[in-house]
């Protein structure tokens, strides 16, 4: 959990939204699954196939099968949904789905746990469990431009 450090929220709304699809590159407690970036992969483009104007600092990736997770896109203490500023549906990057050029948080809510992942330029690296509430992944990684996370949601 060295890549992390947690806001504590007296109350925490609940994001939840059950998804009807199934990515096959999501399956739940199972690393090994997730999708490398593609080759030569600046980060502006989704596994959909759409892209955003500017090379992205950061992006967060719902690999989850089940539920959205809520991102944050400036840690400022201000955010659109009270806890997060967007719901990041499965199978999503904030930057290409969002046009976000970084993303500096994630929200997990109740009843819910996420596995974070981080790309060392090679393989996705577990960064560990976290349970609800807000997450704060760093910014920059080593040897990394892009700050690449992959956030797997399941039920605790």
């Amino acid at each position: 959990m060295k890549y992390l450090s947690r806001l504590a929220v007296l109350a925490l709304p609940v994001v939840a939204a059950v998804s009807l699809g199934v990515a096959a590159s999501a399956a739940p407690g199972t690393g090994s699954q997730l999708l490398a970036p593609a080759s030569g992969d600046t980060g502006s483009a989704s596994r959909s196939g759409s892209s955003v104007a500017a090379v992205p600092r950061s992006y967060i990736s719902n690999v989850s099968a089940i539920v959205s997770i809520g991102v944050i896109k400036d840690r400022d203490g201000s955010y659109a949904k009270g806890s997060y500023d967007a719901l990041l549906p499965v199978d999503r990057r904030t930057d290409s789905y969002l046009d976000w050029d970084h993303a500096q948080g994630f929200y997990i809510g109740p009843g819910f746990c996420a596995d974070l992942f981080s790309w060392n330029g090679s393989t996705w690296i577990s960064s560990g469990t976290v349970g609800s509430g807000t997450w704060w992944p760093d910014q920059t990684l080593p040897g990394q431009s892009i700050a690449r996370w992959e956030v797997l949601a399941h039920r605790c």
